[in-house]
């Protein structure tokens, strides 16, 4: 069989030597025929591999979405500051309090007196009154009559007279016992102006009460 294949070839390559071959023999002929078939098989196919299936394209992977990013989280706001509470007003003096100088109640040749209660303290405790004189050196008495008639209270109970010169203490006069009135103070000075009058308790209790009278005599 080799042989016949290689005198097929031979004639396939010098076909001018091999007419007689292909007239006179035609099983030559179709055994060149079913040489040529398998001689372009084997020039297709490398020689010692077996026919390699075809791969499949490897799928391609559906994308990934992002993953959204969380939104920041804004501050919380700040409590706003409470306002300062606004400063404690001091108390308003009442109508009739002339426990100062600068609200001393006045006094005049047509109101000549004034009455009050005035209460202990371990510091004292005041009522002021006012009137003006004239400055000629006349007398004008000022009296306080004050109760309780009790010695141990009208000591620490007396008046004494401010006037134009700031400080100096013009008359005074202490409380006392069984006496009409129990203080008694005389002025007479050639200052013109406003004078004070000062009404005292020193008493240390402050539950100890003096009720007062206070005049003048002599405008």
């Amino acid at each position: 069989m080799a042989d016949n294949l290689n005198e097929v070839l031979s004639c396939a390559m010098r076909p001018h030597l091999c007419s007689w071959q292909v007239s006179s023999h035609r099983v030559v002929h179709s055994t060149l025929h079913l040489s040529n078939r398998r001689i372009g098989s084997l020039l297709r196919r490398p020689p010692g591999l077996p026919p390699q299936p075809t791969a499949a394209p490897l799928p391609v992977p559906a994308p990934v979405a992002p993953v959204p990013l969380p939104a920041p989280i804004a501050p919380a706001p700040l409590p706003a500051p409470l306002p300062a509470p606004a400063p404690a007003a001091a108390p308003a003096p009442s109508a009739g309090d002339n426990s100062t100088p600068d609200r001393a109640a006045a006094l005049s040749p047509q109101a000549q007196s004034a009455s009050g209660a005035l209460p202990g303290a371990p510091g004292g405790s005041f009522r002021y009154y006012k009137f003006t004189y004239p400055g000629d050196s006349r007398k004008v008495t000022v009296s306080l009559n004050a109760g309780p008639n009790d010695f141990n209270v009208l000591q620490y109970v007396g008046i004494k007279v401010y006037g134009p010169t700031p400080g100096k203490e013009y008359a005074s006069a202490g409380a006392l016992k069984d006496a009409t009135p129990n203080a008694s103070a005389d002025l007479s000075t050639s200052e013109p102006g406003i004078y004070t009058i000062q009404v005292f308790n020193y008493v240390p209790n402050t539950e100890t009460v003096v009720n007062y009278t206070v005049s003048i005599a002599g405008l």
